[in-house]
């Protein structure tokens, strides 16, 4: 038996616990997450820590294992029967150059102007629908882009073009959060925008994932 020293170490320690065993026995609810986890605090004896540890630990696995049924994907992509999709979020592309690029010291540029230029796409095994629609955007303005290589990460593409492999075009998001020596230059040409999308299965969905879909549209759309 643990001796605690606070009634409220006491009291997560039970809460911790007896969510644990909801989840053991399936009798898990959503309203649950928001009523009973906490956040670990440093303190309390080292045993008791090892037990809220595990707690989290379940916890997590339980969550990830039930929104495993819905996923956040860079449109556009295949379509299918069993999936519904919404767009949650939009952004405009811009062409990616190194910062010592001729192209970086200009705010806007037209994509003829990359007519000649090596570029670094998308892998197409890894979103197909993406990568056809960026080349398609390229074509449409009459660049036929000679690719030198490609990857299934933008991270990865940023800093390919930060290593002078080629030039890429990019959702704006991809170089703001990049640190990489490489500048985001506007496009003049009219091509479509960016979007990420709230993607899920047709079938009934456990109450957690409901209540995700729920969440992420009120404060998204």
């Amino acid at each position: 038996m643990l001796s605690f020293k606070r009634f409220k170490t006491a009291t997560v320690t039970i809460r911790g616990i007896e969510l644990a065993e909801k989840i053991k026995k399936n009798h898990f609810k959503i309203r649950a997450l928001t009523e009973k986890i906490v956040l670990l605090p440093s303190f309390g004896p080292q045993s008791w820590r090892r037990k809220a540890q595990k707690t989290i630990c379940r916890i997590k696995t339980y969550i990830y294992a039930q929104l495993h049924q819905s996923r956040f994907l860079r449109m556009p992509r295949a379509a299918g029967p069993n999936l519904e999709a919404v767009p949650i979020h939009r952004e405009n592309f811009v062409l990616v150059v190194p910062s010592s690029h001729a192209l970086a010291r200009k705010s806007a540029v037209r994509l003829r102007q990359t007519a000649n230029e090596t570029y670094v796409l998308y892998d197409r095994t890894h979103a197909p629908g993406f990568h056809d629609f960026v080349l398609g955007i390229l074509n449409r303005a009459g660049v036929i882009p000679r690719v030198s290589q490609v990857a299934g990460e933008m991270p990865t593409l940023i800093s390919l073009v930060a290593s002078g492999a080629g030039i890429s075009l990019l959702p704006e998001s991809a170089v703001k959060n990049s640190r990489a020596a490489v500048a985001g230059c506007r496009v003049l040409d009219k091509i479509p925008i960016s979007e990420i999308a709230l993607v899920w299965r047709k079938k009934a969905s456990p109450a957690v994932v409901e209540q995700f879909k729920k969440f992420v549209l009120a404060n998204t759309t």
